[in-house]
């Protein structure tokens, strides 16, 4: 019987309840042949005649091989509740290791990505610091390059002959 198996415990049930109304049928022959048995022992006790006399050696040799086979029907049931019931928790162990291993594996990889959010905040913020910084160097840049150029008022993202120098021009 395999641990992957999805369907172990309804078979488990099944057999179990298969089982034990098999075991409860023999169990209410038994008594009916034991009542049998006990009406004709009561008779021939009465009428004493040779024939209710083999009639009753029957019905006892049928009580008891009723009787013998519901013990080994008995003996049957236990044996394979037992044998269910082993297979029942070793695939709970199981499912319960790998239950533990997913939970692992999930919290590892929650810390892998707490790791990976927090470097690419750094490495964001880093950008907008380095962003910030080219574009005051540029205004700066600009500002000492152009200061009597007619663009002066003007952004630089605007201005032209800033962004396309001409090398031309005088400066």
């Amino acid at each position: 019987m395999t641990h992957d198996d999805p369907t172990l415990l309804l078979q488990v049930n099944d057999t179990t309840l298969r089982l034990k109304d098999h075991s409860s049928e023999l169990s209410e022959e038994n008594r009916r042949l034991r009542l049998t048995s006990e009406k004709l022992e009561e008779e021939v006790g009465r009428v004493g005649s040779a024939q209710a006399r083999l009639k009753t050696r029957s019905l006892r040799g049928q009580l008891e091989e009723a009787r013998e086979h519901a013990e080994e029907e008995h003996r049957r049931r236990v044996s394979s509740e037992m044998t269910l019931s082993r297979d029942l928790t070793t695939t709970e162990k199981h499912y319960a290791s790998k239950l533990r291993r997913a939970h692992s594996l999930h919290d590892l990889d929650r810390q892998h990505l707490e790791h990976d959010i927090d470097r690419l905040q750094h490495a964001l913020t880093r950008q907008k610091q380095h962003h910030r910084d080219t574009i005051r160097d540029m205004y700066c840049h600009h500002g000492r390059l152009h200061r009597h150029h007619y663009c002066l008022a003007h952004s630089i993202y605007d201005c032209y002959d800033c962004l396309h120098h001409d090398p031309m021009l005088l400066d």
